[in-house]
């Protein structure tokens, strides 16, 4: 909790490269290292991208010193000490993965499959779950990151507790490949009674399938092919379900039969399409009308792909005269920056730190709250913002055009595409902006006031999906 205060430390110690478990009481620390009470050490963590499994257990009576520790590595018990300090029951507010509380340096390795319990695991529960996944939903356990999010800053938390963590300085290179050797938990099966034919244009595979739970059979032998395009297929004596680091096999014996007539070309029904702008003299202007006036909360939201380093506009009702008016642009140097004012004296700024990079789609979202607060969301994410100005309490932009891609003034001209334009009533939430920022809508969403898909394909109208 701080440099003098109750801390738990797991890591490794900066002079041996060995694993090792720290107590501290205040000021007063006590230390479980490899090999401690005559156990065979593990020894200095290899470096060679050897993965290894690492769990410490601590018994006793909280805030005294009667306390018994055990380390384990890949299952084996390496260290024992007695008179080990034990945490004492206090609110612990900095909690961290891969840093200390102190200046140490930061663990350069890979991590996964993190759990904290509330209780000593026993060297044989240890052992017997350290290479599967967990359901999150077991007695004691307080605290699951499997690592699987894949992408983002959140660090989704598997047990029922939801401690979702937040990652710092990393991107979504950093998440990577876990352990090859961890399984996973799925079943195995026998596959019986299946029929259908194989996949081909215009088509998918389809099967009835019946499944028993059985042990993993022996790998497959490869089958036989005959030379007709479908096939009846009887499958017996199979492999597994798919899982983390496998794939499905299959053992298939192939009866061919007469192939039926080929199936007409689908006809084409991709209607995605975006507005390319100049950013010369192309705009969007939507006529004023009620459900454009805001007299609360908002939200405006965009795809862009942005092709110059111009200062351009997404979305705008904002004029030259005084008055209640609001702006969502990009700027020169790819930051996203929101402009709003209430009588043109409360002029409130709020631009985002991160940059985007040219010729990529990203999505960008404007919420002002009615309550007292303005959020920048980049591809679904909170970003870091600087801002300056008084934050008005209201819009109240009456009677005022919707432009995209220019100033309603006429300046700020966008140079790229905008897809997928929403204009909200109401002021969206993150899980709201994330469930349906890759979703079309069916345009009747509540709050929803003005939908530009962006799909016409032809013509100077662009059409409003909502309703």
């Amino acid at each position: 909790n701080g440099r003098s205060d109750d801390n738990i430390w797991l890591g490794l110690e900066g002079s041996s490269g060995k694993i090792c478990f720290e107590i501290l009481l205040g000021s007063y620390k006590s230390r479980l290292s490899d090999g401690a009470g005559g156990h065979t050490a593990y020894g200095q963590v290899p470096t060679d991208g050897t993965w290894i499994h690492v769990a410490a257990t601590i018994s006793g009576t909280a805030g005294n010193t009667n306390g018994t520790g055990n380390l384990f590595v890949n299952g084996n018990l390496v260290g024992t000490k007695t008179n080990m300090y034990v945490p004492a029951m206090i609110t612990r507010n900095k909690q961290y993965l891969g840093k200390s509380n102190w200046n140490d340096p930061y663990l350069d390795a890979k991590m996964d499959e993190f759990r904290i319990w509330n209780y000593v695991r026993t060297q044989s529960e240890i052992q017997a779950n350290m290479n599967k996944s967990l359901t999150g939903s077991e007695s004691g356990l307080v605290a699951y990151y499997k690592m699987n999010d894949g992408s983002g800053t959140s660090l989704a938390d598997s047990s029922s507790n939801s401690n979702t963590a937040t990652l710092y300085n990393m991107t979504d290179a950093n998440w990577v490949d876990g352990n090859a050797s961890f399984s996973g938990s799925s079943d195995f099966y026998n596959i019986t009674s299946v029929s259908g034919h194989t996949k081909e244009d215009g088509t998918t595979a389809t099967f009835k399938v019946a499944l028993d739970a059985t042990p993993a059979p022996p790998a497959p032998s490869n089958p036989s092919v005959s030379g007709s395009d479908f096939f009846d297929i009887d499958i017996t004596n199979i492999g597994h379900t798919k899982e983390a680091g496998t794939a499905t096999t299959f053992k298939v014996a192939l009866d061919a039969t007469p192939a039926p007539p080929n199936p007409p070309t689908p006809a084409s029904n991709n209607h995605n399409k975006a507005l390319d702008f100049d950013g010369t003299n192309d705009y969007v202007n939507v006529t004023s009308n009620s459900s454009l006036d805001f007299t609360g909360s908002f939200t405006a939201e965009a795809w862009f792909y942005k092709q110059s380093n111009n200062f351009g506009v997404l979305a705008s009702q904002w004029t030259h005269d005084a008055g209640k008016r609001w702006e969502f642009d990009v700027t020169g140097d790819g930051q996203l920056l929101a402009h709003i004012s209430d009588n043109g004296n409360n002029n409130f700024y709020l631009q985002t730190v991160e940059t985007i990079s040219l010729n990529e789609w990203h999505h960008a979202v404007l919420v002002f709250d009615a309550g007292g607060s303005v959020r920048i969301y980049l591809d679904g994410e909170i970003t870091s913002v600087t801002q300056s100005g008084t934050l008005p309490t209201s819009v109240n932009n009456v009677s005022k055009d919707l432009t995209i891609g220019q100033s309603l003034w006429g300046g700020n001209k966008f140079k790229g595409a905008i897809d997928e334009v929403r204009i909200w009533n109401v002021a969206r939430t993150q899980a709201e902006i994330q469930a349906n920022m890759k979703n079309a809508l069916s345009g009747n969403e509540s709050g929803l006031v003005a939908y530009y898909k962006m799909n016409d394909g032809s013509g100077t109208s662009l059409a409003d999906s909502s309703s």
